[in-house]
């Protein structure tokens, strides 16, 4: 079973919040290693001049997640995971939890054909290593969420991101799938 992290994996998280407080001049010159995947958005409020407060209100609105959208190339990776086990997607759970858990059953039915129960929610990053288990491999962009997977006997993924990672080659904008599925086959 493939385990998949859905924010800053295939959905783009990470630009819909930038828009959404006036901040895509900062995509370029985003600080790397500083987390932007949503998990720790004090750390994008901190870049952006904001407050905790003022970087989730937004996050408390439909509106905000129905402006997420899939990495270039998200549904036909999930497709290509398919070939390999039965997918899940493991996200936590951010902002208004009611309006967060439909608008993501709903973006994971529209743009990756993942339904109802395939789509398990977890309240924080250290619920997801305790759902996560043993069994499968998770794919995850979130270090500590990975290496909690990995103490916990399980095996991970670490999707490489310019928030995890130092290649000055990695975008925000998009995930290089291919080299994430060659990184799969290799741990399998």
């Amino acid at each position: 079973m493939i385990k998949l992290d859905m924010d800053g994996v295939v959905a783009d998280f990470f630009t819909a919040a930038l828009r959404w407080h006036g901040g895509m001049p900062y995509l370029s010159g985003w600080p790397r290693g500083i987390s932007c995947d949503g998990k720790t958005g004090d750390d994008i409020a901190r870049v952006l001049g904001l407050t905790n407060e003022e970087f989730y209100a937004p996050l408390m609105l439909r509106d905000f997640w129905d402006d997420i959208k899939p990495y270039p190339g998200a549904p036909e990776f999930v497709e290509s995971l398919r070939e390999v086990g039965t997918v899940k997607i493991y996200t936590v759970i951010t902002g208004d939890h009611d309006v967060c858990m439909e608008a993501k059953r709903n973006w994971c039915s529209d743009y990756l054909h993942i339904y109802g129960g395939d789509v398990i929610f977890c309240t924080s990053c250290q619920d997801k290593v305790q759902r996560v288990g043993q069994r499968g491999v998770l794919i995850d962009d979130h270090p500590i969420t990975c290496e909690g997977v990995r103490r916990a006997g399980g095996r991970a993924l670490l999707v490489p991101r310019p928030w995890n990672s130092r290649d000055p080659a990695l975008r925000f904008d998009r995930v290089d799938y291919r080299r994430v599925l060659q990184m799969l086959e290799d741990l399998l």
